[in-house]
């Protein structure tokens, strides 16, 4: 591998598992992807998440894909993980270039690419980190939901 410490780290059982196990064997990427033994709670996640130097959120860019803001990025920003993500105009629309390394969708080059950089370069990952928690300042629930709340009242006065 170009990066010989980087390791990838799998959690959970997803319906993909059985085939990207027989994957890296035949890629003999054993020593370096790694398929979590077990399911996790989800209050076991947390310190999981964190002892990650990157999340990746490798979503394609497709018409079931495209509308999405997936769930496992949220949880990596609101961890303080950084991301490299897939560059959809839905996570586009929440997240910049000073909160996310982003990667064209489908082109595994293109990720590479994105971990290289995030590898040869700790200020953009520490750069990535802090600027990520934009996203939580401005979506905080305890701030969103008085105006939820609002407008549903509103709503409900006409």
């Amino acid at each position: 591998p170009l990066i010989p410490e980087v390791h990838l780290t799998l959690l959970g059982q997803g319906d993909a598992r059985e085939s990207l196990i027989k994957l890296v064997e035949e890629l003999k990427l054993e020593e370096c992807v790694h398929f979590s033994p077990r399911t996790y709670r989800i209050e076991q996640l947390p310190p999981l998440i964190r002892q990650a130097d990157v999340g990746i959120v490798a979503n394609r860019d497709d018409v079931f894909t495209d509308g999405l803001l997936p769930t496992k990025m949220m949880e990596y920003v609101a961890l303080g993980t950084p991301v490299i993500a897939a560059k959809t105009s839905t996570i586009c629309a929440y997240f910049d270039d000073d909160m996310v390394q982003f990667f064209e969708p489908g082109n595994v080059a293109s990720l590479a690419q994105s971990i290289i950089i995030l590898h040869n370069d700790p200020q953009r990952l520490a750069e990535l980190e802090a600027n990520s928690d934009k996203f939580n300042q401005t979506y905080r629930w305890d701030d969103l939901a008085a105006n939820y709340v609002a407008i549903v009242d509103a709503l409900n006065e006409r």
